[in-house]
């Protein structure tokens, strides 16, 4: 039921085609031999108890549609899709220099987090796929509001926070951007250039590569006292693609 209720309630009160459905809540090879009438079941138990915890007022239901199920779920209660929307908004103002309201917006953001997305749901295909694509795009999302906050020139609030990603992603060149600039605006320039320098030591022995022409910008820039936020460039990439809707 857990599964059921996560991949309707992503949906936003869209339908849900059976076979989607199916495919969230049992691992390919592993449905039972009539799938419909196991997922009518799990329909059933799950809208008595929903039925149940309302009181009997009915106001979370869900619906059948051809071909499928829907949950009449208010977007503004699922937490991922209120993540993705104020991510959305957070970006436009962003592409339009409104960096103060783009703050304002990656903060509300990642404000609908609490852990890992889908934590409590068994890994079927799809829900490990979109486990991954709403992980990833809280991890853009934290990049954003680090090179919207370093723009306004506040690395030392951000430099406990993209240290700790740092850690967890030391191959990350971005992030390692993100660092040394966030250590130059905190005047620990020489901190920064030792942080290139283990970069691309790193690199060059686990990956047999060196560092993209950004990070290289970046580490110049540093050696020659100009600041790290000058022309600051984080776009290492396309951001998470979101839901179209």
């Amino acid at each position: 039921m857990r599964s059921l209720v996560a991949v309707l309630a992503l949906n936003g009160g869209n339908s849900v085609e059976r076979k989607e459905i199916c495919s969230w809540i049992w691992r390919e090879g592993e449905s039972p031999v009539s799938a419909d009438g196991a997922l009518y079941t799990c329909v059933s138990r799950l809208r008595n108890l929903l039925n149940r915890s309302m009181g009997g007022g009915g106001e979370l239901m869900i619906d059948t549609t051809p071909g499928g199920y829907s949950l009449t779920v208010d977007r503004s209660d699922v937490d991922a899709l209120r993540f993705e929307s104020s991510l959305r908004r957070a970006r436009a103002d962003q592409r339009l220099g409104r960096m103060g309201s783009a703050l304002h917006g990656f903060e509300e953001a990642l404000g609908f987090w609490s852990g890992p997305a889908l934590a409590n749901i068994s890994p079927t295909d799809p829900v490990l796929a979109e486990s991954v694509s709403l992980n990833e795009a809280r991890f853009g999302a934290e990049l954003d509001l680090i090179g919207v906050s370093l723009r306004m020139g506040r690395g030392l609030e951000v430099l406990d926070r993209v240290s700790g990603l740092v850690v967890k992603n030391p191959f990350v060149e971005s992030v390692s951007y993100l660092y040394m600039t966030a250590l130059s605006q905190c005047g620990r320039r020489s901190e920064a250039i030792s942080h290139y320098r283990e970069v691309y030591r790193s690199m060059r022995a686990e990956l047999g590569s060196v560092p993209s022409i950004e990070l290289q910008n970046l580490h110049t820039a540093l050696l020659q006292g100009r600041a790290a936020s000058d022309g600051l460039d984080i776009s290492f990439g396309e951001p998470a693609q979101l839901r179209p809707w």
